[in-house]
């Protein structure tokens, strides 16, 4: 007869705990097994997508690649600025937005070294439908990162050097 072993009751509650956390890690493995293999796949579909893209765009548009620059507007990806109309932008957004209207002013204006706050604020208006009084209440927080030249009529933020 082989003899059993006695056990506190402190014994007994940490085995169950070690047994339900080998459960929970088991679970969890099994999880990131099924993740990696989705992102896996999420990978190849991307990269035989961007390959399909390259070679679109060294093949049949080769010549417009030559002129990229001309089509180009924005560093800044159109989808980030979707802005829905619940009355509210997130800081993110406003960020992005700031970015976008002073790279497109730029693109659109080479030579200009600063972009005034009236023509930002009707950007914001009329591209955007965002109004605003103030686009220093607007991009608060924002705006104070950036060097702005001129008095309270008329304002305007200097554009970065690329």
């Amino acid at each position: 007869m082989s003899q059993s072993k006695s056990f506190t009751i402190e014994q007994l509650q940490e085995f169950q705990r070690l047994s339900k956390r080998l459960t929970q890690i088991e679970g969890w493995k099994t999880e990131m097994v099924e993740q990696m293999g989705k992102l896996e796949r999420q990978q190849r579909h991307a990269d035989a997508e961007a390959t399909e893209i390259q070679q679109r765009l060294s093949g049949e548009f080769a010549e417009l690649g030559e002129v990229a620059e001309l089509f180009s507007t924005s560093p800044v990806p159109d989808t980030a600025l979707t802005l829905e109309e619940t009355g509210y932008v997130t800081k993110d957004k406003k960020r992005l937005l700031f970015r976008k209207i002073l790279a497109d002013f730029k693109k659109a204006n080479p030579e200009a070294e600063t972009i005034s706050y009236t023509e930002v604020k009707n950007t914001l208006a009329g591209t955007y439908k965002v109004n605003t009084r103030s686009i220093a209440n607007f991009f608060l927080g924002i705006l104070s990162d950036h060097k702005t030249i001129g008095g309270n009529r008329n304002k305007a933020i200097v554009l970065p050097k690329e």
